[in-house]
């Protein structure tokens, strides 16, 4: 038995496997299983990015454009840490929402748009 006639009986265990098993409910021709399997990953929490930007934007209703220092975001949310907090800030800044400049960080017009196009009703 040749490669090709190898290969066509392969093709033909396949082509059966996918059209018999469906249709009677059973595995009339098994099909092994995939040879890698991916881990699952975690979901994404977005928690700490809403309350960054959910002070940043009252920040801007309250004084303007005016820049909030990064020490003082920090400060006022402290369960974010400071790795995730500069690691959103960046992220952010990367997006256009956010501009940080000299330690301290402000919503951008364009923040604020996507900002309200969330807000609930």
């Amino acid at each position: 038995m040749g490669p090709p006639v190898g290969l066509a009986a392969l093709s033909l265990w396949i082509a059966f496997a996918l059209l018999l098993n469906p249709v009677t409910g059973r595995r009339v021709f098994p099909l092994g299983g995939p040879l890698f399997a991916s881990r699952a990953r975690p979901p994404l929490d977005l928690a700490a990015r809403t309350a960054l930007l959910g002070l940043l934007y009252a920040r801007w209703r309250e004084a303007g454009q005016s820049p909030v220092p990064v020490a003082e975001i920090g400060a006022r949310l402290p369960a974010v840490g400071e790795a995730r907090l500069r690691a959103e800030l960046d992220y952010l800044a990367d997006r256009g929402v956010v501009l940080v400049s000299e330690g301290a960080a402000r919503i951008t017009p364009a923040g604020i748009d996507r900002w309200e196009a969330h807000l609930p009703g």
